[in-house]
């Protein structure tokens, strides 16, 4: 589950960083299809005006487009990357008394990846 976890928040934290640099296809459809990501909870923390975008599930016009432009003025990637990095690590301390087998050296090198990508 942690490393799920921490998957997901690396998700989440791509997602706005890729719409910002343009590098995948449609990430924002995150926020088109209602669902608030760990940036966007984090920077509700900051910008109060996110709580009624998340209600409404980002159902007006333009507040796809809002949302993107409050995370990027908050902390909330920041915080989802350090979230990410705190579960990889985590998991890591869970998995390392495990007897070496190569499921424990690719879960290791899932993680190593995922914290890597959190710096």
């Amino acid at each position: 589950m942690i490393i799920s976890d921490t998957w997901q928040f690396r998700m989440h934290f791509f997602a706005h960083v890729c719409i910002h640099y343009k590098c995948w296809q449609n990430p924002i459809n995150f926020r088109r299809l209602g669902l608030a990501t760990a940036p966007v909870l984090f920077a509700a923390d900051e910008h109060e005006e996110l709580d009624s975008l998340i209600k409404r599930r980002f159902s007006r016009n333009g507040d796809v487009q809002r949302a993107f432009h409050l995370v990027l003025a908050s902390n909330g990637l920041e915080q989802t990357q350090f979230l990410a990095k705190s579960y990889g690590k985590a998991a890591y301390q869970s998995i390392k008394s495990w007897k070496n087998s190569e499921a424990k050296q690719e879960l290791i090198s899932i993680l190593d990846e995922a914290i890597q990508r959190a710096k």
